[in-house]
């Protein structure tokens, strides 16, 4: 972890101290959400990659993808962490599917905090899309 001031703050940073890496092959394995605040209830928790679900979801299984290191931004990233990320994101992604029976959704990666000042953390979302329709003139349309 950096020892910046914003990764003092870090919310995620929190987590990571806090949780430590488990294997994910572990079905022993069990987090208690209760142990920081506001509660993490997480889904992955590796030594580069920890995963867990958005405490105000944007839909529900609304996922949060992080480095186990604090990181601001893409660019900050090792190669090693870069793999595990791309390693694990397709794993998430299948298991988001198949828990919430989705299997459309967005994945976003805020890249500093001018982007998104909710996070000063590096984080990919992963959220159920709205539903897509297509409309008369053939220009795709989102519905609530």
């Amino acid at each position: 972890m950096t020892s910046s001031p914003e990764a003092e703050d870090c919310p995620f940073c929190t987590i990571a101290h806090t949780y430590p890496s488990q294997s994910p092959s572990d079905s022993k394995t069990q987090f208690n959400p209760e142990a920081v605040s506001p509660s993490a209830h997480l889904v992955l928790s590796t030594p580069l990659v920890l995963a867990f679900l958005d405490i105000l979801p944007l839909s529900p299984g609304h996922l949060l993808v992080t480095t186990r290191a604090h990181k601001e931004k893409v660019s900050d990233v090792s190669l090693e962490e870069s793999r595990a990320l791309g390693e694990w994101l397709p794993v998430l992604s299948r298991v988001l599917a198949k828990a919430t029976g989705v299997w459309d959704w967005n994945i976003v990666q805020n890249n500093g905090i001018i982007s998104s000042p909710i996070y000063i953390c590096l984080i990919w979302s992963c959220y159920r899309s709205r539903s897509l329709q297509t409309s008369s003139n053939g220009f795709a349309v989102y519905q609530e």
